[in-house]
């Protein structure tokens, strides 16, 4: 059984692929929170437990692909 630590970022990494789904399929603007939510099958509320805005999601999904940049080099 995975640690609550492991399993909560288990969890933000999900959230993070979900976003960045959507962010290249239909732009930053164009994508909300609830999107995201539904994409990662949470409620809204519980992705605010994650990330406190989606701001902060985006530049979370911008470091998720800086790292699989560097780690590809």
């Amino acid at each position: 059984m995975k640690k609550r630590t492991e399993q909560k970022e288990c969890r933000k990494q999900e959230i993070i692929v979900a976003a960045l789904e959507l962010f290249v399929s239909k732009g930053y603007a164009a994508t909300k929170i609830t999107d995201i939510a539904k994409k990662a099958n949470m409620s809204t509320g519980l992705m605010f437990h994650y990330f406190d805005s989606k701001e902060t999601l985006y530049n979370e999904v911008f470091e998720y692909c800086h790292q699989l940049d560097v780690e590809a080099c």
